[in-house]
């Protein structure tokens, strides 16, 4: 019969058992503080990342202050420049590849002094974003170390709206989208915090498709500044939607003249007419209205037109869309890109033939209801390219859920804008110098109280923050 000890497991082990046993405790105790010490760095390396915001750090020497300041100018410059150099590069790439030119895709051609004009656009966004991220951390910091009795909000808020003021930088037209979408950003900011405090809720804002209501809007107000107002967009915005649509500059102004009852240039329009094969002629310089086959003189059929359209769209757009799809999320994640590239290559494909779609079908529904309103009434009002809009505005049902409020609150600010130009246009606003410059600063500074909650920030300001800041 076994003796109890020898029940127990251990009891009857030999020395040198004993002594392994012992080898393995000291080398669990070694491994166990190994991986305290390198999870003490990796807090600290944290911290120390961290404490870029400038609300981190303890107030030491003067290059605590500068050298965030340094180092956030030289990666919002590289970042930003980068991406818009590869945003041009990448769609000179497909257009010239689209239209057969294969010879200017070799060797240097592809990047020649012809195929560098977005240098300008390159550089001056890169030293506002850079000026941006810079001056932020320069002044959060020297506040943090001179004013040390300000709160971290206050310190992020006072930083933000001085270095807003890095707007400059960019051309005014620019300015006014910027400062106008981080306004919107702003007033989402407020909400999602008042929404959560239980202080404020909008009516509407939990509608499933508020967001496609808002993009329907703002998008009927843009196009009815396309055909009716184009000095109250951008140039280069209205410049992409007449490239993108299917009528061209001397129609509309044809169209613009012939709703305000002001003269046409007969000889000018007959000769655009011409030189586009159309056999329709105006006869008069004051038509009730600009017939479907002047709109579209290239096709005659407006059945065939209609379906022309969507596709002459696509294909013109989407080398646009692969390359937003594909240049900001390389360069932003360069080491995730590399280690799945075709994973990578098949998202960024996959989004851009959904925006393309997206965009065709828009260009589509807005055509196809100006032709079916010529095809039943023989007037044209103003109003009808505000309709032709909404009801255009239905093809972001293609895009996902959550791109639909992105796309909202990216037209919302040019429709604001083109509202507000208009009533400036009739003096019923005032126009104030370096207007759009106060108001991203402001925005800016609003935006940057709410770096610490990001309960109440939109998820992509809260996503892009880390690789600005």
């Amino acid at each position: 019969m076994p003796s109890p000890t020898s029940t127990i497991p251990g009891a009857d082990a030999s020395p040198l058992q004993d002594s392994q046993i012992q080898s393995l405790h000291q080398q669990l105790q070694s491994a166990l503080a190994e991986i305290s010490h390198l999870r003490q760095r990796a807090i600290a390396e944290s911290q120390s990342q961290t404490s870029l915001t400038g609300l981190d750090a303890e107030p030491g020497s003067a290059e605590s202050v500068w050298r965030p300041a340094w180092d956030g100018f030289r990666r919002g410059f590289v970042l930003a420049y980068g991406i818009r150099a590869g945003l041009g590069t990448m769609t000179r790439a497909l257009a010239l590849a689209r239209a057969g030119q294969y010879k200017d895709l070799q060797g240097w051609r592809l990047v020649s002094e012809r195929g560098l004009q977005y240098r300008e656009d390159a550089v001056r966004l890169g030293l506002f974003v850079g000026g941006f991220t810079g001056s932020y951390h320069l002044i959060s910091r020297a506040l943090h170390r001179w004013q040390g009795h300000m709160s971290p909000a206050h310190n992020c808020m006072a930083a933000g709206t001085a270095a807003g003021l890095t707007l400059m930088f960019l051309s005014k037209e620019r300015r006014r989208t910027l400062a106008l979408y981080m306004l919107a950003r702003l007033a989402q900011c407020l909400y999602n915090s008042l929404k959560q405090r239980g202080l404020f809720h909008f009516w509407g804002s939990d509608w499933a498709y508020g967001d496609a209501l808002l993009f329907a809007l703002s998008s009927a107000q843009v196009m009815y500044g396309y055909v009716m107002r184009p000095e109250t967009l951008p140039t280069s915005y209205w410049k992409f939607i007449v490239k993108s649509g299917p009528v061209e500059a001397p129609a509309l102004e044809a169209v613009r003249r012939s709703i305000r009852k002001l003269p046409i240039d007969l000889q000018a329009f007959n000769a655009f007419l011409k030189k586009r094969g159309s056999a329709a002629l105006l006869a008069t310089a004051f038509p009730k209205q600009i017939s479907d086959e002047m709109l579209h003189p290239q096709t005659a059929s407006a059945l065939r037109h209609s379906m022309k359209v969507p596709w002459a769209t696509f294909r013109k757009t989407f080398p646009l869309y692969m390359s937003i799809s594909l240049v900001p999320y390389v360069v932003l994640n360069l080491k995730r890109a590399l280690r799945n590239p075709l994973g990578t290559a098949g998202h960024a494909v996959g989004s851009a033939v959904r925006s393309t779609s997206f965009l065709s079908a828009f260009v589509g529904l807005y055509s196809s209801f100006i032709t079916l309103h010529r095809k039943l009434f023989s007037w044209d009002h103003k109003l009808v390219y505000y309709a032709a809009g909404l009801v255009a505005s239905g093809s972001i049902l293609i895009e996902k859920k959550s791109r639909r409020s992105e796309l909202a609150l990216y037209v919302m600010p040019r429709a604001v804008d083109s509202f507000v130009l208009a009533l400036t246009k009739k003096r019923c606003l005032p126009s104030i110098k370096f207007g759009e410059v106060i108001l991203f600063s402001l925005c800016m500074g609003g935006l940057m109280y709410y770096s610490d909650r990001p309960a109440s920030k939109a998820w992509w300001i809260s996503g892009q923050e880390p690789f600005v800041l």
